[in-house]
């Protein structure tokens, strides 16, 4: 894939494929999480409209987990018994285990089937659009362009700037990514990439490019 069809494509399942032998499994653990956090408003409501609130608690936990995980800072015991106790939660109201709880367990294997159940459950076009535009611009977000593979100096590395990264990633509270560009900037940043896309609008997660580089995360 070309710089020019990076920049211009609306599939994920393509750019994901084009990233396959460079990417790192935390990389693709965090989009897969980030792409849960946004269906989180959907887990506790059944098709017919029915609230379930259990749901969302333990889907959102499985994902805490997930994340927590891709950093190596849950074990795979923990990673499993959230997976199983929101898989469980599903059980317990009648209906099989949705994928989305899948890919927050095992991310690499069930990207497909997540996006087989948004089609099922969407049914419209236009949706469909929007969340294919949603997804390309987080794994914009996290992976950046491969064809300008950036690296961030140690000059470049102030207390400043590592702190304000540090926070940032561990808030996931992305308000201060102007302000990281400030600081970079301060420290002899000239890399227009880096510094617009700290500035830019986001999409900004947990996996950002910009911050995993400046923290010396793969």
């Amino acid at each position: 894939m070309s710089e020019g069809e990076w920049e211009s494509c609306d599939n994920p399942g393509s750019m994901l494929k084009c990233l396959v032998s460079s990417m790192s499994n935390r990389k693709l653990r965090l989009f897969g999480v980030a792409c849960c956090r946004r269906v989180e408003g959907l887990i506790d409501v059944h098709p017919l409209g029915v609230q379930m609130p259990g749901r969302q608690e333990d889907y959102r936990r499985a994902i805490v987990v997930a994340e927590r995980f891709a950093d190596g800072a849950a074990t795979e015991k923990e990673r499993n018994d959230a997976y199983w106790r929101a898989d469980d939660s599903f059980f317990q109201n009648e209906f099989f285990a949705d994928p989305f709880v899948d890919v927050v367990a095992q991310t690499e294997k069930r990207f497909g089937e997540v996006w087989a159940k948004v089609l099922e459950i969407v049914n419209d076009p236009q949706a469909v659009t929007n969340e294919l535009q949603a997804q390309t611009a987080l794994i914009r977000e996290i992976f950046g362009n491969p064809h300008r593979r950036g690296a961030i100096p140690p000059e470049w590395c102030t207390n400043t700037v590592l702190t304000l990264a540090q926070q940032v990633y561990e808030s996931r509270d992305f308000s201060a990514m102007p302000i990281l560009a400030d600081a970079l900037q301060d420290a002899g940043c000239d890399n227009i990439d880096i510094l617009d896309h700290c500035r830019g609008s986001g999409p900004h997660v947990r996996g950002c490019w910009v911050v995993d580089l400046i923290l010396g995360k793969e």
